[in-house]
């Protein structure tokens, strides 16, 4: 299925993403790439993320939930994720 939004404007869609962005540490910028990275399949780097409360809390959800995290000497978050259906139910409530 393709788009077109006028003015030769089309948006494909494709198999997989790859790149790199760089922002500065952000509470809601964190939670998202938190999220995205334990949904896509594969390792993805989060950088810089803001280690509020909050984003700390939903770093610790996803690990309970079955997700592989590592974090780096560099402060650098590795998240191993296993695709939409690749969470597990935790052993007790989160």
């Amino acid at each position: 299925m393709n788009f077109n939004f006028g003015r030769g404007s089309k948006i494909t869609p494709v198999k997989s993403v790859a790149g790199e962005i760089e922002v500065s540490p952000d509470k809601s910028i964190s939670h998202r790439a938190l999220i995205l990275a334990s949904l896509a399949k594969g390792q993805s780097v989060i950088k810089n993320m803001l280690e509020a409360e909050d984003c700390l809390n939903t770093l610790n959800t996803i690990k309970k939930s079955g997700i592989n995290v590592k974090k780096e000497k560099s402060g650098d978050i590795i998240i191993e994720g296993n695709g939409r259906r690749g969470y597990r139910k935790p052993g007790r409530k989160l």
